[in-house]
């Protein structure tokens, strides 16, 4: 849910920048209200090089690449055939897809290795969530998925539990920062 109203939010604030690009900070800042009441959060916005912004990158990574273009639309395929939103889908481009993403996701396991002590509790969660990220790899690779197959051996159920904790840790890290 949270990753759905931030990308909302983001989506939103993108617009709302081009639209006030002619209009004064008052402005701008009466809108931002506005959204924050309708949406029930505050915008925030992550300083550009910072552990937080790398950690939100990968977050948005983790969805998009991991999740949204693989995991989701081989389970989908596993159980219907179909991409996620009800497509055709080569099975073969997504987990070559998938390969090279899994191969991006090695270089966070450095990043993410290297941040500080203060960074414990997304380093543990990173663990978790990257390790079940290279076993569900390893079984569609090792197990090429079959269209309606049911196979139960492909579940995504820690991975969501643990994406999931991760990009909470990664919202409350930044809110953190922000105050």
């Amino acid at each position: 849910m949270f990753k759905k109203k931030w990308l909302v939010l983001l989506v939103i604030a993108g617009a709302l920048s081009a639209l006030l690009a002619g209009c004064g900070k008052s402005e701008e800042e009466k809108l931002l209200e506005e959204l924050e009441n309708v949406f029930g959060s505050s915008i925030t916005t992550v300083e550009e090089g910072t552990p937080e912004a790398t950690l939100q990158e990968i977050d948005n990574f983790i969805t998009r690449d991991i999740w949204n273009k693989g995991f989701v639309d081989i389970s989908w395929y596993i159980n219907s055939g179909t991409s996620s939103t009800g497509a055709t889908i080569d099975i073969d481009l997504t987990l070559e897809r998938l390969g090279q993403s899994i191969e991006k996701k090695r270089e966070y396991d450095t990043v993410i290795n290297e941040l500080g002590d203060d960074y414990a509790q997304i380093k543990d969660i990173w663990s978790k969530l990257s390790g079940e990220i290279d076993s569900l790899y390893e079984y569609a690779s090792q197990n090429k998925p079959e269209a309606k197959s049911g196979d139960s051996g492909f579940d995504t159920g820690l991975f969501k539990q643990y994406s999931e904790a991760f990009g909470d840790d990664v919202a409350a890290l930044i809110e953190k920062q922000q105050q």
